[in-house]
């Protein structure tokens, strides 16, 4: 997939239509840029030769194995079942948490869909999954727990809580075996060698992207850190701060609440901290504009045209006309010269390899997942439970697979996602009754939703430059 460096541009507008390819001939020259009255200017650094390290990965044979697991769970089953739950199984519930005769959380409203409890997953504690195991669809239960003051479950530490639980349903995942057959059958490898071999193979091409993505984007910062941004257009401000509220948008229905207002709320983000977001913004097109100007970075109509088909094929579009319909002619443009300045940048370099640790990455992760964990009313409604997510989200095939199912896309934010599954998976799917298995393969939909911008003007150049290579790689986030 294209990554996008510009990581929180989704769909910023072009200021301007004028230098657009459809004047060019084909034996003509364009030029990667824009003027500076669209995009501003910067007494920019010596950036000819810059030091920056590079991150090394070391793949381990655990996490080819963490990775062959997800795989499973894109074919794992969930079956509704009669008997008594026990370690492992997935309990919805209608219930009812408080504490000193004050509700602390009700989710006792069947049409929300209740809470989905995972047996054995400790999500309110050893003690909350012991009184939860050995029930079956219907039962109540009511009882009493008194957490520690240094409990694990911080938000009742110290305190005595109170369960009322009625249980609507009990379910089992029924993951396949790795057997030989499976292997063939399901992930179109010859042997369980040959899909390790592959798993193994993916894995470093990807961490290696990662690598690659984070030393450009260190490059990119060093620049602007050392540089005099001087003036930059209000209209160029504008378009990014609008950007930048409609990323935070987009969190509205994740979160499950109404405005864009209480996202920042959640965020701690003040009105000068949006105006921070979108200021980075401009001075990174700023950079990347003037360096592509000042290189005078070009390429031919034939060049361009195959750099699209290039990025169409790479990111898996049946035509480049369905790559601009999603994304919009200006964004490919942009892509080619951020791409082409980050060639340079990186050729001009002087670049030190570092081992790189990764549990500092999933420590990373485990902080993010962690640091905001009180419970809401809204994380746990019916809207998510008929979702038409598969059960194994954060496990789908698309994840750790490529999106042809031959391990070719990985992205570095799938490779570091900590793989345990937990609640909130099941909280996406839906469960039948009956005892019918639920076959979980639905692939998510992983076109990006991000846009960048740049305006291309001809330069009327008849001499044909050499094609140069496009660096395809995945989005960051």
């Amino acid at each position: 997939m294209k990554r996008f460096h510009i990581t929180s541009v989704m769909a910023v507008a072009v200021l301007s239509s004028a230098m657009l390819l459809s004047g060019c001939g084909a034996s003509k020259s364009i030029a990667l840029y824009g003027s500076e009255e669209e995009y501003g200017k910067a007494q920019l650094c010596d950036y000819s030769n810059l030091s920056v390290e590079k991150n090394v990965y070391e793949i381990t044979d655990e996490m080819v194995d963490d990775q062959i697991e997800s795989m499973l769970y894109d074919y794992t089953q969930y079956t509704e079942v009669d008997r008594p739950s026990q370690e492992g199984d997935y309990i919805s519930a209608l219930m009812t948490i408080s504490s000193g005769g004050e509700v602390l959380y009700d989710f006792s409203n069947a049409e929300e869909g209740g809470y989905q409890i995972s047996l054995g997953y400790g999500d309110f504690g050893e003690e909350f999954d012991d009184k939860l195991t050995g029930v079956k669809k219907d039962d109540k239960l009511t009882f009493t727990i008194s957490y520690d003051a240094d409990s694990e479950i911080e938000e009742f530490a110290g305190m005595d809580v109170d369960f009322d639980v009625t249980v609507s349903s009990v379910t089992e995942e029924n993951v396949p075996a790795l057997t030989d057959q499976f292997i063939k059958e399901s992930l179109g490898y010859d042997s369980e060698e040959a899909l390790r071999t592959a798993t193994r193979e993916q894995l470093v091409a990807d961490y290696d992207e990662s690598s690659v993505s984070e030393m450009e984007n260190n490059l990119l910062a060093q620049i602007i850190d050392a540089s005099t941004f001087t003036d930059y257009p209000e209209a160029l401000f504008a378009e990014c701060r609008a950007n930048v509220e409609q990323n935070y948008a987009a969190y509205i229905e994740m979160f499950g609440v109404n405005t864009v207002d209480e996202v920042y709320s959640m965020f701690d983000m003040t009105s000068e901290d949006i105006d921070a977001e979108a200021l980075d913004q401009v001075y990174q097109m700023i950079v990347l504009n003037q360096i592509a100007r000042e290189q005078n970075m070009q390429m031919t109509k034939k060049e361009y045209e195959a750099a699209q088909k290039a990025y169409a094929e790479e990111m898996e579009y049946d035509s480049v006309d369905d790559l601009i319909a999603d994304y919009g002619e200006e964004s490919i443009q942009f892509w080619l010269m951020q791409d082409k300045v980050f060639a340079y940048l990186t050729e001009h370099a002087t670049i030190t390899e570092v081992p790189a640790s990764l549990e500092d990455e999933y420590m990373d992760f485990e902080e993010d997942e962690t640091s905001d964990d009180e419970l809401t009313d809204e994380d746990f409604t019916e809207e998510e439970l008929s979702d038409d997510e598969a059960l194994s989200d954060d496990f789908d095939e698309e994840d750790v697979l490529s999106e042809d199912d031959d391990l070719d896309d990985l992205s570095e934010d799938d490779i570091l996602e900590d793989d345990s599954y937990d609640d909130e998976d099941f909280e996406d799917a839906d469960v039948t009754d009956d005892s019918e298995d639920i076959d979980m393969t639905d692939d998510i939909d992983t076109t990006e939703d991000d846009e960048e911008f740049d305006d291309f003007e001809d330069t009327g150049d008849d001499e044909e430059g050499d094609t140069e290579d496009t660096d395809l790689l995945d989005a960051e986030m």
